[in-house]
């Protein structure tokens, strides 16, 4: 009995080795942004699972692509971050949380093998926005950054120019003007952007790769206004973004589909609806410095300023602070002021 033990166990060891070898068999290359990624016998190497999904070493891949990886034993949740994304897997478990709310279901799961913690690599570079391609001829394995994508791939330019008054100022009536460059290709890529791999509108207002823009506005607010304090210098932004043209999604893409604008998208089509514009408000107020924040209401969204107790209207409180009704909508809306339709609703404040 016992030799037959024996012999049972050797079969056993045997079938788990060459499950483990075939499982190992094909060890693809990964490429991000053009450079090949080092793996070595301590990092351990991609693979191919059961599932026919790349499996690839969690660290040295997320970290060559820039991003942050942290380790949970306890609940084995791996979770890997950069400025703008949060992502979260569980070992064993075909699931991939995007973001704090948006769940999505894998053909595969990570694992861990030989004490090294492997994921699939399709969906999570994905989930921060890159393009993933495989070769299955060659089993390269190519991952392009958004980054990446819009260095190498330029595709012209647009030349913007905005005019809008200045009413709030009490010294001086002024008619403002800005003149500008946009990449087509920077507006592309974030036309191209799946809104569904996206939690939350103050995504929005994270995003780097418009940075330039939006430091270059602020720029220019500041030093045409050098005088002009800070009050004054948030309502000449306020009548900025107020003086673009209102339209729905459903006008704009044709389809009743929730449709948010980054803010490089609103300033290069100078039209947007209550979200888009709120979210290039919230996104200029908070470069230059002040507390805002989004605020969400029934079917309409605007921006909150925090105000003390010398500024009059409407506000929404969040423990000792007021957040102060600013409406992007239409022209002439000053700060406080809220259509009758939303006084008195509740909201949701989204801080940025």
């Amino acid at each position: 009995m016992k030799k037959r033990l024996l012999l049972l166990s050797a079969a056993i060891i045997i079938l788990i080795l060459v499950g483990a070898a075939e499982v190992f068999a094909t060890s693809p290359s990964v490429n991000i942004d053009g450079e090949s990624v080092e793996y070595t016998d301590s990092t351990g190497y991609p693979f191919i699972d059961t599932n026919s999904r790349t499996q690839v070493p969690l660290r040295a891949t997320m970290e060559e692509y820039g991003c942050y990886v942290l380790w949970d034993s306890y609940t084995q949740c791996i979770t890997v971050y950069n400025d703008s994304q949060k992502v979260q897997l569980w070992i064993g478990r075909p699931y991939i949380m995007i973001g704090d709310y948006n769940g999505k279901y894998m053909d595969t799961s990570p694992m861990i093998i030989g004490g090294r913690t492997y994921l699939p690599i399709r969906p999570v570079l994905e989930a921060f926005g890159a393009d993933v391609r495989y070769d299955s001829d060659t089993a390269v394995i190519d991952a392009y950054s958004p980054a990446y994508k819009l260095a190498t791939h330029m595709d012209g330019t647009q030349e913007v120019e905005y005019e809008w008054e200045d009413p709030y100022n009490s010294r001086r009536s002024k008619t403002w003007y800005y003149t500008g460059t946009l990449d087509t290709s920077i507006y592309n890529y974030y036309r191209s952007v799946d809104r569904k791999n996206i939690n939350g509108y103050t995504y929005y207002t994270k995003d780097t790769l418009d940075d330039y823009l939006i430091e270059d506005l602020v720029d220019t607010f500041r030093e045409g206004a050098e005088d002009y304090d800070n009050n004054q210098l948030a309502r000449l932004v306020i009548a900025f973004v107020q003086s673009f043209d209102y339209i729905s999604d459903e006008d704009w893409t044709g389809t009743y589909d929730e449709y948010p604008k980054f803010p490089y998208e609103t300033l290069y089509d100078h039209c947007g609806d209550c979200e888009d514009t709120s979210i290039l408000l919230a996104t200029l107020l908070k470069e230059m410095g002040f507390d805002v924040c989004l605020i969400g209401l029934p079917g309409h969204m605007a921006v909150g300023i925090k105000g003390g107790d010398s500024v009059k209207g409407s506000y929404f409180s969040y423990g000792s602070k007021k957040y102060f009704y600013i409406e992007t909508t239409a022209e002439g809306w000053d700060v406080g002021e809220i259509p009758d339709e939303y006084a008195g609703s509740r909201a949701q404040l989204m801080f940025i």
